[in-house]
């Protein structure tokens, strides 16, 4: 049975929605998954070794910043000593095209998790706008390219 960490940092739901989607759409994925949701206010570093796969995701602010509760987790996990070798992870972010700075925090996050030797399972997904159904349907079609990596 695989073990999957989904974590999830939001302000305004949004991403907490697309997470929920993950969510519910891995046991239907692979029948032989356990799955976590995690809010990324509680979520420990040493989470990860416990899970096969570790999904995680956040919105982009304004400027391309982290807002204030991914940037609380991955200051920490920057800091931290922490060696991620060997463990997986997938990663999408949300953010308005609007913006010059459009879903940098997915970048963000894949340098700091490189830098402690995790490993990218898929190309991180960039969510343009609200969550609806033709973004849930982009969501399970990119789950369904790295699902069968673990």
């Amino acid at each position: 049975m695989s073990k999957i960490l989904v974590s999830f940092a939001t302000m305004s739901g949004n991403t907490e929605k697309v997470a929920q989607h993950i969510n519910t759409e891995l046991p239907k994925l692979l029948p032989e998954t356990q799955t976590s949701f995690v809010n990324m206010m509680e979520l420990t570093e040493e989470l990860f070794n416990e899970h096969d796969l570790n999904i995680l995701g956040s919105s982009t602010w304004t400027d391309g910043e982290f807002n204030p509760i991914s940037e609380e987790f991955f200051n920490r996990l920057s800091a931290s000593t922490i060696d991620l070798n060997g463990i997986k992870f997938a990663l999408f972010g949300l953010g308005e095209s609007y913006y010059p700075e459009f879903c940098t925090v997915v970048e963000k996050m894949e340098s700091i998790i490189k830098s402690k030797n995790g490993i990218l399972v898929a190309e991180s997904l960039k969510l343009d706008g609200y969550v609806d159904d033709n973004m849930l349907h982009s969501v399970t079609e990119w789950m369904n390219k790295f699902l069968n990596t673990i």
